[in-house]
């Protein structure tokens, strides 16, 4: 087999066995973000063509918003920056439109792979540029009352260790608690079944740890 070029061709010979004949490398073709005004930004790319896998590859690698790729395929919308989790009563996004617009501009305009790239409101047929962007601002219809802007963890900007702290923290508090129950209940024992002689409560005096802070009470020894 034929080793491959450095550019990315690889030589064949002409049915006249003269000089080689190289491969054409696919011509750039044509990238749309389609804007609705519910905030969703369509991402209109090659399909099914020797372009696709390799715009596709370039956008899921340079089309990000707090480390997370912003365009989700769906065969029902194609790649949008709906989020994993939206649904029709509480629809969530990756990323804000404006900045979605922005990031994809740049990234597919970069890719050798694109051609002409342009920006369409979904429903006109006017072509509008990255210099269009910023006006857009106000332009769309706000989500729902109380739903956030993004989906996931960019919802509230935490990263998944800022996720894991958060958890760890809870779950201490719920320990602390439930030591904080498990000293009174020993306490309580105690005053009920280890009485002197004389019938009086052996004293107890409070010990706290240094990591918990939790108050536990350490049962006293009557001096002879």
């Amino acid at each position: 087999m034929a080793s491959s070029s450095p550019f990315g061709c690889n030589p064949k010979k002409s049915v006249f066995g003269a000089k080689p004949v190289l491969d054409k490398q696919a011509a750039p073709e044509p990238v749309v973000l389609l804007v609705d005004k519910s905030q969703v930004i369509t991402a209109m790319i090659p399909y099914n063509s020797k372009n696709a896998p390799l715009v596709r590859a370039h956008m899921h690698e340079h089309i990000q918003h707090e480390g997370r790729k912003v365009f989700i395929f769906r065969a029902a919308n194609g790649w949008t920056n709906i989020g994993l989790d939206s649904t029709a009563e509480n629809p969530k996004l990756t990323c804000e439109p404006i900045t979605t617009l922005k990031t994809a501009w740049a990234a597919f305009a970069a890719c050798p792979h694109v051609g002409k790239l342009t920006i369409r409101w979904k429903g006109e047929d006017k072509e509008l540029k990255y210099e269009d962007i910023d006006g857009m601002e106000g332009m769309f219809d706000p989500l729902p009352e109380g739903t956030p802007d993004s989906s996931g963890p960019s919802m509230d900007k935490k990263t998944d260790a800022e996720y894991l702290m958060d958890k760890l923290i809870v779950i201490e508090k719920k320990v602390e608690a439930l030591d904080i129950k498990y000293a009174h209940l020993v306490d309580m024992m105690e005053r009920f079944t280890k009485n002197d002689e004389g019938g009086q409560i052996i004293p107890t005096t409070p010990v706290t740890t240094s990591k918990e802070g939790v108050k536990r009470k350490q049962r006293g020894e009557s001096s002879n």
